[in-house]
């Protein structure tokens, strides 16, 4: 009996087949050149191994050359809460697989009893022995035959899954690393403004000065004296907001640091951090490592598999029951050979009515499969239309700098030729203040031309899905 129940098994199993429709990658229209640089465009492909996001784990922001970025970015990949919740779901993913493998094998478990009992002896069949012991030993053997692919799509579902949320991690990654080098640049960018509006409230802090000692002994009218102050308070004001900006800024990088703001303190400094230039040259085969992509196309791949989960539960279901044990009324007696009980049967389980719950399940796993697909696509669009921001940015923040270097020159030759026709009496006082204001204005304008330019080449860096060589 245990080798014909082997062979039925084996047949079974050989023959078991997969209710699963067979997976293809969805369809994407892709454009053969980038609309802002003229580079060849291949399909992102989502076969790549990835092992936890370190396929991503180029050290890109070392091309600033500032040790203080490098720093933190270090920091960020032990600390950050963010990081470390995608990575405990990453782990929650993993055992949850371990436990869909589980449906591979059969299912042991072990009953054991010591116990003395008594029957009745006022019903019409009164044991001949009322009171006795009841004691047993035994395992219980319970497997379902995977007939219709229904263990081997759920562990298809539950791998697929491991696998999106292993690329989820370097998604979070990237982002995080991506959002720091952005805060970071952002308050460098503040540092070189709180230069030069310290340097500019110490010169019309001296230049009010001068009115006021000039309009006190009325060697200039009571207008200059005034005009001299509000540009000194003026200043003053900017001066006092842009610190601020940059208190909250370090708290935003504290937080990603996964420290509280207190902890964390970044000197001021002016960074001397180089404009990249991305060649126009770059492989398009970056966007083949862009891991938002590769794990959206792995969630697709579970939501087909697990069409066949819910398929397979239209048709009957195969199990396997065995029982062997021994039973006795006396433990010194557990081991005799009449002491022995077992079993071995089979049975099968066909739904007939459920009121429409298995079509329903049905129904939910392929709209749920449309949907994975819709946030694929979406996810690819995405993708495309960042790289192209930042390729378009990145053209016209260059012709924007070299336009604004420009008009902070002439702005900056103009105040000089206004202050010599102030001192020579040609103009007013008003003029000067006009002027140089301007030319805070210009230069004011310039660091934050600067400061988007380098912003845009982190996020064309991480639209591309990470750093290259």
């Amino acid at each position: 009996m245990m080798r014909c129940l082997i062979s039925l098994l084996s047949v079974l199993m050989i023959t078991g087949c997969s209710l699963a429709p067979e997976y293809q990658r969805p369809e994407m229209i892709i454009p053969p050149h980038y609309k802002e640089l003229n580079i060849t465009w291949l399909e992102a492909n989502p076969d790549i191994i990835f092992d936890n996001g370190t396929v991503f784990s180029q050290h890109w922001w070392e091309m600033y050359h500032d040790p203080v970025l490098n720093a933190l970015e270090k920091r960020i990949n032990i600390d950050n809460q963010d990081l470390k919740l995608a990575l405990a779901r990453h782990d929650e993913a993993s055992a949850l697989l371990r436990v869909v493998q589980s449906g591979y094998f059969p299912m042991i478990t072990g009953d054991g009893q010591i116990a003395r009992e008594q029957t009745s002896r006022t019903v019409s069949n009164v044991e001949t022995i009322p009171q006795f012991n009841n004691d047993f030993l035994e395992a219980n053997l319970s497997y379902e035959v995977d007939l219709w692919g229904q263990v081997r799509n759920a562990v298809a579902v539950a791998a697929h899954q491991l696998q999106a949320s292993s690329i989820q991690v370097a998604t979070m990654r990237l982002s995080l690393q991506a959002q720091l080098a952005t805060a970071y640049f952002d308050l460098r960018g503040l540092d070189k403004a709180q230069y030069v509006l310290d340097s500019t409230v110490n010169a019309y802090e001296r230049a009010y000065l001068l009115r006021k000692e000039r309009w006190k002994k009325g060697l200039d009218a009571a207008d200059s004296y005034y005009q001299a102050k509000t540009v000194w308070e003026n200043a003053k004001t900017r001066a006092s907001d842009n610190r601020l900006q940059r208190a909250q800024l370090e708290h935003v990088i504290a937080v990603l640091m996964g420290v509280t703001p207190s902890a964390l303190t970044i000197k001021p400094e002016i960074s001397t951090a180089p404009l990249l230039v991305i060649h126009p040259e770059l492989p398009s085969t970056l966007l083949e490592r862009r891991p938002d992509v590769a794990a959206a196309e792995r969630l697709v791949a579970a939501a087909n598999a697990q069409i066949g989960v819910t398929r397979a539960a239209f048709f009957p279901s195969f199990n396997i029951v065995s029982t062997i044990g021994t039973q006795s009324a006396k433990i010194t007696n557990f081991f005799n050979s009449p002491s022995l009980i077992w079993g071995v049967g089979a049975n099968i389980t066909q739904p007939i009515f459920e009121g429409g719950q298995l079509m329903g399940l049905n129904d939910q796993a392929f709209a749920q499969y449309d949907e994975s697909v819709a946030i694929y696509r979406k996810t690819v669009l995405t993708a495309y239309q960042e790289v192209e921001d930042a390729l378009v940015a990145l053209h016209q923040l260059r012709e924007e700098n070299d336009s604004q270097h420009a008009a902070f020159s002439a702005a900056d030759n103009a105040l000089k030729k206004v202050n010599l026709q102030y001192k020579g009496g040609i103009t007013t006082y008003l003029d000067v203040v006009i002027q140089e204001n301007t030319v805070l204005q210009m230069e004011l304008l310039l660091i934050d031309v600067n400061t988007r330019y380098h912003v845009e080449t982190i996020q064309l860096i991480k639209a591309l899905g990470g750093g290259w060589k």
